[in-house]
């Protein structure tokens, strides 16, 4: 999408060329006949071609706030909303555009479903925070497998599912809504013979495939996309939220190639084209707590508090990696679903303490991985403990831990690591105003480090007042912010 002399080229020779038969073309082509959408497909380049002219060129320039994110279930004060405002988030990812509400019998849209969606859009939009809006659902008379509304759409139906998006694109787009990203799906990468067919998330998976039917929801991308550029060129289309369940590389911990979903994406049956078809990756991180202070992992990536960090970083350096191979490494990710879980009830003593550590030390992990946004899930689902908020709405430790975050983090960028230290990991940013480093300890005694100077303010994760004498601090389990 970035080979910008090739796309002004082919640009300027197309509008030369061919600009007063396309308005006049336009008077008589509306986007949901189908012979509009032979035309989209005929500028579609062949793989190593211009770039079709409708692919618009946002990645380097396009706005961008804080990565700092939230799930909500319902973007309402009820809910928490002004709370979340309060505490600086600049993004909300919410799974609710239902295409088999719709679209119950094909051609027929009936918007009047979404009147609820609407009214909390509108809310997300006077609070200044950008939706992340998930599509999924498919109708009865669309589905590949009958009964699993979850699962795919039969290939012939590809081009309905574009015309519902285009439509959805055009009403959602402008304000009083103003959505620019659409999740296409969510957690396609799972198999349909795993969860319920009505599920919220999955089930494009298909575990006799190579690619685990990631070729498939590639083709159904190739044909949608156009649909979405056409009624708003600056729409962004996410791959949509893989879960990436485990590594391949590690069979102790993976037995099936679910993580192969994406290069299927990208092979596209072999075309190799894939990655003309969206904007951004959005995928899945979980890590779990381990039981201790501090202590958390995951451990189908091999990943944990020792090493490297929060599984945000193995994750995303591994699609950054199936990315560049398949020449692709313009294309940015979000974080679209991120917790730390203790699925046992009630959970330990340690368990809310280690959360709100986590959370400094996964957004500081983001932002190092640049994530364009990093959606904490969720703030009041009480499963696995994950919410910032109680059900009266009162904060949880981790809620205010987001908030200090975001205050002290906010548009930082990355400099380095600071791995210097024994025992102790951080980061290095450039605030603009000034250098932010965050350290904290993976040991389980605290470590004491000579500093290069005195910074001028220190800080926890609450933002609590840090003292620092003789240059010497000691570092635990819980992150400190020091501003230089």
């Amino acid at each position: 999408m970035r080979k910008r002399n090739k796309l002004q080229r082919f640009a300027r020779y197309l509008i030369l060329l061919t600009i007063t038969a396309l308005l006049f073309a336009s008077t008589f082509i509306t986007p949901v006949q189908t012979s509009n959408f032979n035309l989209l497909q005929s500028v579609r380049a062949a793989p190593d071609g211009p770039i079709p002219v409708f692919l618009p060129q946002v990645n380097k320039v396009f706005p961008v706030k804080t990565i700092f994110g939230i799930e909500m279930n319902n973007i309402s004060k009820e809910q928490g909303l002004d709370l979340m405002a309060e505490a600086g988030a600049d993004w909300i990812r919410h799974n609710a555009l239902v295409w088999s509400e719709v679209e119950t019998t094909e051609g027929s849209y009936n918007w009047s479903v979404l009147a609820d969606l609407e009214r909390q859009l509108i809310n997300a939009q006077q609070n200044d925070i950008e939706v992340i809006l998930v599509v999924r659902g498919t109708p009865s008379w669309a589905q590949k497998y009958p009964g699993v509304s979850c699962g795919p759409i039969r290939r012939e139906k590809f081009i309905a599912f574009g015309k519902f998006l285009s439509e959805a694109v055009k009403r959602f787009s402008v304000p009083p809504y103003n959505v620019t990203y659409w999740q296409i799906w969510n957690e396609p990468d799972v198999d349909r013979n795993y969860v319920d067919p009505d599920n919220p998330f999955g089930c494009w998976a298909e575990y006799e495939d190579a690619y685990y039917g990631g070729g498939y929801y590639g083709d159904m991308l190739a044909e949608v996309y156009p649909w979405i550029k056409q009624a708003n060129p600056q729409a962004q289309v996410l791959v949509g939220g893989l879960l990436l369940a485990c590594n391949m590389a590690f069979p102790d911990a993976c037995r099936f190639h679910g993580m192969n979903f994406l290069e299927g994406i990208l092979r596209r049956g072999g075309a190799n084209d894939g990655r003309y078809y969206f904007d951004g990756v959005a995928f899945h991180t979980y890590d779990d707590y381990f039981g201790a202070l501090g202590h958390y992992g995951n451990w189908a990536w091999h990943s944990t508090y020792y090493s490297p960090g929060p599984v945000v970083i193995s994750k995303a350096r591994f699609i950054r990696d199936v990315l560049a191979r398949y020449n692709a490494a313009d294309k940015y990710l979000m974080n679209t679903e991120t917790a730390l879980r203790s699925c046992i009830t009630p959970p330990d003593a340690t368990f809310e303490e280690t959360k709100a550590y986590y959370v400094a030390e996964l957004f500081a992990s983001s932002i190092a991985v640049e994530m364009r946004s990093t959606v904490w899930y969720a703030v009041k689902v009480g499963w696995c403990q994950v919410n910032l908020l109680n059900p009266d709405l009162s904060p949880k430790p981790a809620y205010h831990a987001y908030h200090y975050a975001r205050q002290t983090l906010r548009d930082a960028k990355y400099i380095g690591d600071i791995s210097e230290y024994n025992g102790v990991r951080g980061y290095r940013f450039n605030r603009g105003d000034r250098q932010v480093w965050i350290l904290w300890s993976f040991l389980d005694s605290p470590q004491w480090v000579a500093l290069p100077g005195t910074p001028k303010e220190a800080y926890d994760v609450y933002g609590n007042f840090v003292s620092i004498a003789n240059n010497q601090l000691s570092i635990g389990a819980k992150p400190i912010y020091l501003l230089w």
